[in-house]
């Protein structure tokens, strides 16, 4: 179901309708890697409207098992929830923008003006895709990356792991992943040499703080090698950097206090 808003004449305009649940789902059985059974679902809207126009598409799997399914299924439904009202809110300061400029031309020469004099060229969006991961049986991580555009110089990337346990239908803590934690040093050291690995040579050394470095099982992935640690752009370094990702070989493991089990 697609939700398009059009009706630009001079008798409209004096109040903006938008639904108060706009939303449409699609279901894909696409495998997701080898997983057979896991399916992928969308949360969809596409809008145009007076002024501009917005699309926002959520993806994300189902099919894993009852109590992460209903889990991941509510993270995706309120991360389209919130893009919504947030581009909902922006059509609608366009809107009264376009309403304005039209409604001065009409006044000055009775003529309605084109369409560029009111309208935004580039769309606003926002697409989230994701990848799955699973470093044993009983485990998983499901990478969330995010695309958005609402206006400026350039888009925003935007990462969000959630690592579950299958059999309990858990979600992951930070503490989960270590035999021992008094060798979280050593972890976020790690992950400061991964990050200044990947930087340009002569950049300023990355800063080994704990708060710098901000370990959590937002950004760590469990993965079929190691582990996966994500930054968007701006965390580590200016836009230009782009994003970081770090991977850690099962093999270091052990000595970062991490878990074996993970991988078992």
């Amino acid at each position: 179901m697609h939700l398009v808003f059009r009706g630009l004449c001079c008798a409209v305009l004096a109040t903006l309708l938008l639904p108060v649940n706009p939303f449409a789902a699609s279901l894909s059985l696409s495998p997701q890697g080898e997983q057979a059974g896991v399916g992928t679902l969308l949360w969809q809207a596409e809008y145009t409207y007076p002024g501009g126009q917005f699309d926002v598409f959520v993806h994300f799997p189902q099919g894993l098992s009852e109590g992460v399914d209903a889990a991941v299924a509510a993270f995706a439904k309120a991360r389209f929830d919130d893009a919504c009202a947030a581009f909902l809110s922006m059509a609608a300061d366009t809107a009264g923008e376009a309403q304005s400029v039209i409604a001065a031309a009409l006044a000055k020469n009775g003529v309605f003006p084109p369409e560029e004099e009111f309208s935004r060229s580039a769309p606003y969006f926002s697409v989230t895709n994701y990848q799955l991961h699973r470093p044993s049986p009983r485990y998983t991580s499901l990478h969330f990356m995010s695309s958005e555009y609402a206006g400026g110089a350039h888009g925003n990337r935007s990462h969000i792991v959630l690592s579950f346990d299958l059999g309990s239908g858990k979600r992951l803590e930070f503490d989960d992943l270590f035999a021992d934690k008094n060798a979280l040093p050593k972890l976020i050291n790690r992950i400061a040499d991964g990050v200044q690995a990947l930087k340009a040579a002569g950049t300023e050394p990355v800063s080994r703080e704990p708060a710098a470095i901000d370990a959590n099982m937002d950004r760590i992935a469990l993965t079929a090698e190691g582990l996966r640690v994500v930054y968007a752009p701006y965390e580590m370094g200016s836009y230009a950097e782009g994003e970081f990702i770090v991977d850690i070989p099962k093999a270091e493991l052990p000595v970062l206090g991490i878990k074996a089990d993970f991988w078992r």
